[in-house]
């Protein structure tokens, strides 16, 4: 799944929180691969559920760690 531009502002981040649980509960996943931000507690509380987090940073997100170096 994508998190890219959902984690910063509070709206968008609600929206993704609201529908991750039904998510979990439809699909069942055993792994998760995210891309972006896993910054969201729903991330950790599906791991406390067995399920395993794969999280790879954005395009940006790399540029911008490689330019903070």
């Amino acid at each position: 799944m994508g998190t890219a531009g959902c984690m910063r502002e509070n709206e968008p981040r609600a929206v993704f929180e609201s529908g991750f649980d039904s998510m979990l509960e439809s699909l069942a996943p055993k792994r998760i691969v995210v891309y972006g931000s896993r910054r969201s507690p729903k991330f950790a509380a599906a791991e406390h559920k067995g399920i395993e987090v794969l999280q790879f940073d954005t395009n940006t997100a790399n540029i911008f760690a490689k330019t903070a170096m």
